[in-house]
C-alpha cells in the first residue's frame, strides 16, 4: 500500500512539474508560434496573453524600489510595451514583442 501511495505522490509531483514547465515563457512562446502557424486566432490570442503575462511576471523583481543599478524608465517602457501588445495591429497573429532592457 505504501508503494502505491508513493507512486500517486510521484505522479502528482510530476504533473505539477509539467504544469510549471508549461507556464515557462519559452514554452508559452512556442505554443503561440504553433498557433500562429496554424492560423488559429483564438489559441494564438490566449497564448500571446499568457506569454505577455509570463514576461511581466519574470521582470517584476526589476521594479523593486531598492534594487541597485536598474534603469527604471527602460523597464517601465518595456513593461508598458508588453501590456500594449494586444493593441498592436495584427494581434494575435502578428506581434512585435519588445526586447528586455
Amino acid at each position: 500500500m505504501e508503494s502505491e501511495k508513493k507512486t500517486l505522490q510521484d505522479a502528482r509531483r510530476d504533473n505539477f512539474y509539467l504544469y510549471l514547465r508549461s507556464r515557462e515563457p519559452g514554452n508559452i512562446y512556442s505554443r503561440w508560434m504553433e498557433a500562429v502557424s496554424r492560423g488559429d486566432v483564438d489559441d494564438a490570442a490566449e497564448a500571446a496573453r499568457d506569454y505577455r503575462n509570463a514576461m511581466l511576471d519574470s521582470c517584476d523583481n526589476m521594479m523593486v524600489p531598492d534594487r541597485p543599478n536598474v534603469n527604471v524608465p527602460a523597464w517601465e517602457a518595456y513593461r508598458q510595451a508588453l501590456r500594449d501588445a494586444p493593441e498592436q495591429e495584427g494581434f494575435p497573429l502578428s506581434i512585435v514583442w519588445p526586447e528586455k532592457p
